[in-house]
């Protein structure tokens, strides 16, 4: 009996400084937590994780307000064209700004807007590619704000007269000039025309960025395009979009369609090619718009507006009457005179190729005129002009 009274004794000693010992454990416990700050340093960390959520998601919303998308999801752009004109470092990525009418305009990736630039979209948006110094005028296609009211600029081929600007129908056929029917012209969608070997392929192609159905949903997508803001010129063996570059000729249509599609190499954002009858018409309707003159620029012969019946070719952009500089409309050079220019346009007859505008080497012609030609014709009055549309 004695023997089983002291084995329980130490049984319940045993116990009662294993509870003691576990009491004291929970106390250390409970006030390091209390003062240590274990409750604070998860608290942290917690917000620390919530903080870098929020943060995250702010670079992506900034992101995605530098970069456009369609129209209809522009966001509200604080950057305006003040902010920005003359600035060395041009935009890494496509980026919207707005003139201070808030009109918007696409700004691609790789370029910048020059200080000769117009402020205003009627006076000419100017951009100027920092690698190469090519340089574009933006045109507006659906309705902008000017000065003097809201205009509307449709994306169209048009018959222009001095009062106005009447626009044609897909695949109908325009007369040739001065109404003659012995040449009709039709547009890029037709299966004859020099664009319709990009219009067949498939949209995954790589060239299908040369076709009309591209070019027509860039400018949906975007609300404009740009085109050369001078005829292309050379400077050395190079071909160039810039001031007071000897004018690039005597090269026969697909030689021009092909060149024209240099000017985006290396640049993901844009996609260049020889000058379409519908940005040719929506650029002058354009200007038109915009012009003192208004229509009357359209169907002028006269040499103060343009070079015209002249006999002298100029460098680009550099043509002047009586000392000052002129065939300057929008900030766009050269339209209306100097030399003449392939376009994609077909002449339905068994002269294919078109060419748009006025020449410095005859009279009685405007810039709206549209002349035809073969394949294999090249000359010195004749070079071409670059559109571009945003990738």
């Amino acid at each position: 009996m004695k023997k089983i009274r002291n084995n329980t004794g130490i049984t319940l000693i045993a116990l009662i400084i294993t509870i003691i010992i576990m009491l004291i454990l929970v106390a250390v416990t409970v006030n390091a937590t209390i003062n240590g700050g274990i409750f604070d340093n998860a608290l942290e960390a917690s917000k620390s994780t919530e903080r870098a959520s929020e943060e995250e998601m702010q670079t992506m919303e900034t992101m995605d307000s530098q970069i456009v998308s369609t129209v209809e999801e522009y966001t509200t752009s604080t950057v305006t064209v003040a902010e920005v004109i003359g600035k060395e470092k041009g935009f890494s990525e496509t980026t919207i700004i707005e003139d201070e009418l808030e009109n918007k305009i696409v700004i691609p990736g790789g370029f910048r807007i020059p200080n000769d630039s117009g402020m205003l979209i009627e006076d000419g948006i100017v951009i100027e590619e920092v690698s190469t110094r090519n340089q574009y005028v933006w045109i507006p296609v659906g309705k902008y704000k000017t000065t003097s009211g809201e205009k509307n600029n449709e994306l169209a081929r048009r018959i222009f007269t001095s009062t106005g600007a009447n626009v044609v129908a897909k695949n109908e056929a325009i007369d040739g000039n001065r109404g003659n029917p012995a040449y009709q012209f039709y547009g890029e969608e037709n299966e004859n025309s020099c664009l319709n070997q990009y219009n067949i392929l498939d949209e995954n192609d790589e060239n299908y960025k040369y076709s009309l159905q591209y070019f027509e949903n860039s400018v949906k997508r975007y609300g404009g395009f740009y085109i050369g803001r001078f005829e292309v010129g050379k400077d050395g063996s190079n071909i160039v979009i810039q001031q007071n570059k000897v004018t690039y000729t005597k090269m026969v249509r697909d030689k021009a369609l092909e060149d024209a599609q240099v000017f985006c190499a290396g640049n993901s954002n844009i996609v260049t090619s020889l000058i379409t009858s519908y940005a040719w018409d929506t650029a002058l309707n354009f200007m038109c718009q915009n012009s003192d003159i208004q229509y009357e620029l359209a169907v002028t012969e006269s040499a103060e507006y343009g070079n015209l019946n002249t006999m002298t070719k100029t460098y680009t952009g550099m043509y002047t009457y009586n000392g000052q500089a002129s065939d300057k409309h929008s900030n766009i050079y050269d339209m209306l005179g100097n030399v003449y220019e392939w376009t994609t346009e077909y002449c339905g007859s068994d002269i294919p190729c078109a060419y748009r505008g006025g020449g410095y080497c005859d009279g009685n012609e405007n810039v709206t005129f549209r002349f035809e030609d073969f394949t294999y014709k090249a000359y010195s009055p004749l070079g071409f002009r670059v559109q571009l549309a945003i990738q």
